[in-house]
């Protein structure tokens, strides 16, 4: 199963309340427009940065200092529907019309060169299910 997984990061001027509710009330409603159709599930995370799993262990003075190494302020997943649609996703997004408003509307609210973007594939096995 294919997933899109987005990491993003806020711009430096851009507080984390700001970010998230652009992200939530705006950018998301509105690609979900041109591609919501073609995924089965979405998710996204907003870490809490406060967890520190060095605790006792010999490597502890490693450890993150505040943010648990998580340099991103959300993590999308989005489960693509099949092969058909992850076309139809590599499609719409070579759209210029597409691709004009997600480049605009991110600029008010994302820092692009920090933010990193994959497609994966989800295994699940022992343990892991």
């Amino acid at each position: 199963m294919q997933k899109l997984m987005m990491f993003m990061k806020r711009k430096d001027d851009v507080s984390f309340e700001e970010f998230r509710t652009h992200y939530e009330t705006v950018h998301i409603p509105t690609v979900a427009k041109w591609v919501g159709h073609l995924f089965t599930q979405s998710r996204r995370y907003y870490p809490q940065n406060h967890i520190n799993f060095y605790v006792g262990r010999p490597d502890a003075d490693q450890a993150p200092a505040h943010d648990g190494g998580v340099d991103y302020d959300a993590v999308s997943v989005y489960t693509i529907r099949d092969e058909a649609a992850l076309a139809e996703l590599m499609r719409i997004a070579a759209d210029p019309e597409f691709t004009r408003w997600v480049t605009d509307d991110e600029a008010n609210f994302v820092d692009r060169a920090r933010s990193r973007q994959t497609l994966t594939e989800e295994i699940t096995g022992i343990g892991m299910s």
